[in-house]
């Protein structure tokens, strides 16, 4: 009961405007899952304000604290698809490739029916040099959301591309 009443006011300064409770809120938090680990509700909050947080980090250019962020979620939830994509989108921007991919298939494993996960998985792909995986992890995406048009027209590009003179 102690922990649910703390974790109601955690979240509730959590979602307030001012940068000292939110500070204070996220250390709160970070304790109580620290001491009781088990306590999911506790563990899903810091979660999903770690990717918040990661998201708005991204958002902003900041993509090392981002990556940070993002990479603290997973540990807590590591079938959180969201968050790898999140922590993947991070590492693309940061040029770390390789883990970008690895973060972004296991998503994929994890939450196989969202489009975004093999769009940012071909972009991942391209930029390190994996064009024919790139085009298929595209097509994918397509096919999870053939009514996109950002997808469709980078899929048509994609493909004049690679079926143009080598």
């Amino acid at each position: 009961q102690n922990l649910k009443r703390a974790t109601i006011a955690i979240e509730a300064d959590l979602r307030s405007n001012q940068a000292d409770q939110i500070g204070q809120a996220e250390r709160r938090l970070q304790k109580l899952t620290e001491n009781a680990p088990a306590y999911w509700p506790a563990v899903f909050l810091l979660s999903d304000y770690l990717m918040l947080r990661s998201e708005s980090l991204l958002r902003n250019g900041r993509f090392q604290a981002a990556a940070k962020a993002a990479e603290k979620a997973v540990l807590l939830m590591p079938r959180n698809a969201e968050a790898r994509l999140i922590l993947a989108s991070a590492l693309i921007r940061l040029g770390q490739l390789e883990p970008a991919i690895i973060q972004l298939e296991q998503a994929r494993k994890d939450l196989p029916r969202h489009w975004m996960i093999p769009y940012r998985l071909s972009e991942a792909l391209m930029r390190a040099g994996r064009a024919d995986e790139s085009l298929e992890a595209l097509r994918s995406s397509a096919e999870i959301h053939p009514s996109n048009p950002e997808i469709q027209a980078r899929l048509r590009s994609m493909e004049s591309r690679l079926s143009g003179p080598q």
